[in-house]
């Protein structure tokens, strides 16, 4: 489109690209709050996690945190996205918006929204990023 058509225009992909970023701020914060209420409710059954170190192999190997991994892989995904050189398209915002839509769904989710006031005020956030145009 010549000099100043606007497909060659920068600005679209810088949108997407802040927007892309602010969902995933969004959804980091979320899973942070997860993993600390997932966390208490493990030790109360368990016994204490002893170090970041267990905590650690705990969220990425044991059963009790599975439903948690795929907000992790979503996070993981996004990073790539915005740290790759084909830079973020519209389409890659709408996509990773509905696969976060997705993971807000399920009995685990429910339940840590009735039991944990921080993953209410999480999902509030994450609710409002994924309300903005």
């Amino acid at each position: 489109m010549g000099q100043w058509g606007l497909s060659d225009s920068p600005v679209p992909g810088a949108i997407a690209a802040a927007r892309l970023r602010a969902l995933r701020m969004a959804l980091l914060a979320l899973h942070k709050a997860l993993l600390d209420h997932e966390r208490i409710r493990y030790e109360r059954e368990h016994g204490r996690i002893e170090s970041s170190g267990q905590a650690l192999r705990l969220v990425m190997t044991d059963p009790w945190f599975a439903w948690l991994r795929p907000a992790s892989a979503l996070i993981v995904q996004a990073d790539e996205k915005l740290d790759g050189s084909d830079g973020v398209s519209g389409a890659d915002v709408t996509a990773f918006a509905t696969q976060v839509r997705q993971l807000m769904q399920g009995s685990e989710y429910e339940r840590s929204l009735q039991e944990s006031p921080e993953v209410v005020m999480a999902h509030g956030r994450l609710t409002t990023a994924l309300s903005q145009p």
